[in-house]
């Protein structure tokens, strides 16, 4: 494939590929406080936020329609073909473009036109929070300090997919004939007339017939239909939709201060709490996505479910010398102990030790144990059925099954431990110079992934009984062979991540201004998983055909800022190191070229502070324009569902410029 020029029809292989969706934002916050007495304040602070974008979520659709020989759109040199060699029927892959005007649209069109066509599904994306919180802060005495609050928030958050024809309406749609006396029968339709097949023998069913060839040539009337939006089509008719609410309450009181003894370099600090913390949603869908009903985005119905967190948590941090051997050394420590209602308590902590050696040396380094807990759609997502066909491993048969993925209310948390050590160095040879770069290393066990339905069968296969108990067999539809695959998360996994992060700031005079460079950074040695007893380090692999999708292992950015009275520019480089498409892959061997090269971006900033109230600025991302480079992936077997770069890692917008005037009152 080639993936290059512009975004049109003419000169670009994924012309209809929407680089940056439409998108609309409006934010509201608000903050008020209220001195109770001297030492106890209350305040009030409340968020709204409001977010509407719209992106494809398309993808090749029909790839398998069934064009009968007596269909009435058949072209007639095919049909005659057809009945010349004893063609009954064949299958043609089509993406549905046949009321789409590929010649004078792009992918905003497509966006705004996607209610009254097939050409592929669009997802419009509605999301709103609303959150507020109460809290009180007080001190006692001078060294003292506590925090009480309580916190609600809910998210809502709608998605539409307009242009999403339901598989089992196109089927019946592009199966239409010509309306005879021989078929006819007790229809009453129009001798001469088209109608789909269905409705011969159903002329209530309401269905539409769909021209599948050529360009612009289906009437709205079936792509209304197939988009389920004609009538007959059952109770629900309407647009594939879903509604998902979270909330979250949060409670939570917390003191800090200094005691009043402790070691000859100093006294301890310490800071100890507990709170309270409940995570709950719901998801109401349109039923027909628990069959798989929909071409894409088959939502379904998540029933109401919830969890609550209890914790208690302390920390200390005791001085153990001072100006003496060194100039200071600190100890600190914590601990946090956490009860979950779903996978019971659990218990973290951390040890670390700082010193600043002299002038010119600080040191650090820390040990913990940390976690993740399972989130709730990790645990009780609903049953999400997708239709295949796999190899029964009973009796070595292909059969069609269902793959089920859903979530598994028995997870554990995810238990990492981490280890992490650095040095921060200000050489007083070079006023305010100031470099510091730290190793750390993290260690997860119990990580958790959600096998493949070709993973699982390959376990049981190997008679791994686990995964044997994730195969359910149906006597009834099935003649006692496979009928499901359940996929849910389990905690089998085990990843390692080892690196560097690394700053430099440097602040000087230039001529009558001031100039400040910073550079920070990071190397990722190793990214690693091991799963199934396969183990992948995924550092600087990058493209889809890698068992685990990873990141390049170096990313630089450098900027310098120059400040004079009212004026500030600044230039920014964006270095992304090189990469290999999967680190699996032998260049020469496995591909042809499995580099990805290293990338450079600059950018330009500038500003004008008119007075205190108001600033001028603008921006130029990507000054150069220069080309991210192309990701590839070998098995694609739709190119349109494929971007050709990593648009997460690199700018896949190119120059880009923007402008504005900001306002203090």
């Amino acid at each position: 494939l080639a993936w290059g020029g512009d975004a049109n029809l003419f000169n670009s292989e994924n012309w209809d590929y929407i680089l940056a969706v439409p998108q609309r934002l409006y934010t509201f916050f608000n903050y008020d406080s209220y001195k109770l007495t001297d030492t106890i304040r209350l305040s009030l602070q409340l968020n709204y936020g409001h977010t509407f974008n719209a992106g494809a979520a398309k993808t090749g659709i029909n790839q398998g329609l069934v064009i009968k020989s007596d269909n009435a759109f058949l072209p007639a040199s095919v049909k005659a073909t057809m009945t010349a060699d004893g063609i009954t029927s064949f299958t043609m892959g089509t993406l549905n473009s046949n009321n789409y005007d590929v010649h004078s649209t792009d992918g905003l069109n497509f966006i705004h036109n996607s209610i009254h066509n097939m050409a592929g599904s669009v997802e419009f994306s509605y999301r709103t929070l609303m959150r507020a919180v109460v809290s009180l802060d007080g001190t006692i005495g001078n060294d003292w300090g506590w925090n009480a609050y309580y916190q609600h928030g809910t998210v809502r958050y709608r998605a539409v997919t307009p242009s999403n024809p339901l598989t089992a309406l196109v089927a019946g749609a592009q199966d239409s004939v010509t309306v005879t006396t021989a078929n006819r029968g007790t229809s009453g339709l129009a001798i001469g007339s088209i109608a789909c097949r269905s409705t011969l023998t159903s002329p209530s069913d309401g269905c539409q017939p769909l021209d599948p060839f050529g360009e612009q040539v289906a009437s709205q009337a079936a792509i209304d239909y197939v988009n389920g939006l004609g009538s007959g089509i059952g109770a629900y008719g309407g647009l594939d939709t879903e509604l998902i609410i979270l909330n979250q309450d949060v409670a939570e009181g917390s003191m800090q201060g200094t005691l009043p003894w402790g070691l000859p370099a100093g006294n301890p600090a310490l800071a100890f709490g507990a709170g309270y913390r409940r995570e709950a949603g719901v998801n109401t869908a349109d039923p027909r996505g628990a069959s798989s009903s929909w071409t894409n985005a088959n939502f379904t119905n998540f029933p109401s479910s919830s969890y609550n967190v209890m914790e208690g948590f302390a920390e200390i941090t005791q001085p153990l010398l001072k100006d003496n051997i060194v100039q200071s050394l600190e100890l600190n420590m914590a601990g946090r102990m956490t009860s979950y209602s779903t996978s019971g308590l659990v218990e973290t902590w951390k040890l670390g030790l700082t010193s600043q050696v002299d002038d010119n040396i600080r040191l650090r380094t820390t040990w913990s144990t940390d976690i993740r807990a399972p989130l709730l759609q990790e645990l009780f997502a609903p049953h999400a059925l997708n239709q295949g066909s796999a190899i029964d491993p009973k009796t070595g048969k292909s059969v069609k099954i269902y793959s089920d993925a859903t979530g598994n209310p028995a997870l554990n948390p995810e238990v990492a431990r981490t280890i992490s050590g650095g040095v921060v160095l200000t050489p007083q040879f070079v006023p305010d110079l100031q470099m510091s770069i730290d190793w750390y290393s993290i260690n997860i066990h119990g990580a958790i992934v959600a096998p493949s339905t070709v993973q699982i069968l390959q376990q049981c296969a190997l008679g791994n009984a686990t995964y044997c108990n994730d195969l359910v067999y149906d006597g009834t539809d099935y003649a006692g062979a496979l009928g499901h695959v359940v996929s849910s998360g389990i905690n089998a996994a085990s990843q390692s991540t080892s690196g560097l992060d690394f700053q430099i700031d440097y602040p000087m005079d230039l001529f009558d201004g001031h100039l400040n460079w910073h550079i920070v950074g990071n190397y990722t040695d190793e990214t690693t998983r091991q799963f199934l007893g396969i183990t992948f380090d995924s550092a600087g692999s990058l493209a889809p055909d890698s068992s685990i999708t990873g990141e390049p292992k170096v990313k630089v950015q450098l900027s310098a800022q120059y400040t004079q009275g009212p004026y500030s520019v600044t230039g920014q480089v964006r270095f992304i190191g090189q990469a290999k498409l999967n680190n699996a892959w032998t260049s020469g061997v496995d591909v042809d070229n499995n580099q990805v090269p290293p990338v450079a971006y600059f950018d330009l900033r500038g500003s004008y502070k008119l007075n205190d109230n108001v600033q001028f600025y603008g921006a130029i991302d990507d000054l150069f324009n220069t080309p991210p480079p192309a990701i590839v992936q070998s098995n694609a077997v739709n190119s349109f569902a494929n971007p050709n770069t990593r648009a997460d890692i690199y700018d896949a917008l190119g120059r880009n410029l923007r402008a504005g005037i900001r306002f203090n009152y």
